[in-house]
């Protein structure tokens, strides 16, 4: 199949995801973090059943959090190469792949700027902002999910579908010669 790339089609499919998921993001956590402190967003919050202001310091489920300037390395260095990835071999060859690349970097971008945000001198947090708590008690199941945040959705969608591109069956290049079967 032919790879659409005309603006129209590339801003519907890849830009607005991206946009919105970190618009999105950067919005939530700032309205969950108007706070001067973790502590005192927190104290407002009380025992809200979804919302736990929290800050990570690491990667998912905070693995790396004893590094935080690794993992900011790492999410700096990542971007280009996932944006670069998605032009090169992804671009327009389908509407899902291009919604789960525009997700995954627009959810990379927001923790981003959080993990940028915290090496400046002024700190900012100290890493990402993450606030969305959820505890599987609730369903009984004994667990209580890690606190994450909108960034964070946009990045597990956009990998699941991407995890459901590579099970649909590929069509040969209408252009490839075709084989005789024996």
């Amino acid at each position: 199949a032919p790879r659409r790339t005309d603006l129209a089609y590339l801003a519907r499919w890849f830009a607005v995801p991206l946009g919105l998921t970190l618009v999105v993001d950067l919005i939530t956590k700032g309205v969950i973090f108007r706070f001067q402190t973790v502590a005192a967003a927190q104290a407002y919050f009380g025992q809200h059943p979804w919302i736990r202001p929290h800050i990570n310091t690491g990667a998912a489920w905070s693995m790396g959090g004893d590094h935080p300037g690794l993992i900011a390395a790492l999410t700096v260095a990542l971007i280009p190469i996932l944006a670069f990835t998605w032009w090169r071999w992804f671009r327009g060859t389908s509407v899902l792949e291009d919604l789960a690349f525009g997700c995954i970097l627009g959810g990379a971008l927001g923790n981003a700027v959080d993990r940028i945000h915290a090496m400046l001198p002024s700190g900012g947090y100290g890493g990402v902002r993450d606030f969305i708590w959820v505890d599987l008690n609730m369903v009984g199941i004994n667990y209580i999910w890690p606190t994450f945040n909108i960034a964070d959705v946009g990045i597990s969608i956009g990998f699941v579908a991407l995890v459901l591109t590579s099970f649909r069956s590929k069509t040969p290049p209408t252009d490839s010669p075709s084989v005789p079967s024996t």
